[in-house]
């Protein structure tokens, strides 16, 4: 019962190999053939982490020492460029100017901005706008895959379709002249 056990412990407790060479050791070997001959050495130096300590090497680069600063006030007394400090060039192409005032850092984006994070700034005036009897409705964001946003006008007399989620719902309500009902069904076991 006991038999591979005893056995395991006695094979993990024998060398199975040649000894590892000494941290300085130096081989060499000289190899001759028929009219040439060739050297070869070799030397192993086990380094140690208290005695020699290297930097650790950068995997992204270092942050600009540029001032970050906004251009929202820049970009409404000038024409809006993209351009920040030394980096980038004026624009040759059309140009919404009312658009890049209010959206500086889109334009002439920081140099600690690597562009990762989307623009949640949508209008929905640039959405598909849903129109049908009872309204229309404007439900499409790019941002929008784990949220969502509507925004919706029911004529008089439209009634808003009864839907189910998984997550909790709100709504801002701006105006209303009938009463907003949200029927309870009450589950017995």
């Amino acid at each position: 019962m006991f038999t591979p056990f005893i056995v395991a412990l006695a094979l993990s407790a024998s060398v199975l190999g040649a000894p590892a060479p000494a941290a300085d050791a130096k081989t060499s070997t000289t190899t001759k053939h028929a009219s040439t001959s060739t050297t070869s050495s070799a030397s192993t130096v086990v380094s140690s982490s208290t005695i020699d300590s290297s930097l650790p090497a950068p995997t992204l680069p270092y942050a600009s020492d540029d001032l970050n600063e906004s251009y929202l006030d820049k970009f409404q007394n000038e024409l809006p460029e993209p351009i920040r400090g030394t980096k980038g060039a004026k624009l040759l192409g059309p140009q919404n100017v009312a658009l890049d005032r209010q959206n500086p850092d889109f334009l002439a984006s920081p140099g600690t901005d690597n562009g990762a994070v989307s623009n949640v700034k949508w209008p929905f005036s640039l959405s598909h706008n849903r129109v049908q009897d009872g309204g229309w409705a404007l439900h499409a964001m790019p941002i929008a895959t784990t949220m969502a946003g509507v925004n919706m006008r029911l004529k008089a007399g439209g009634i808003r379709e009864l839907h189910w989620h998984v997550t909790a719902e709100w709504a801002y309500v701006l105006e209303v002249r009938k009463l907003i009902n949200n029927p309870v069904v009450e589950i017995k076991v």
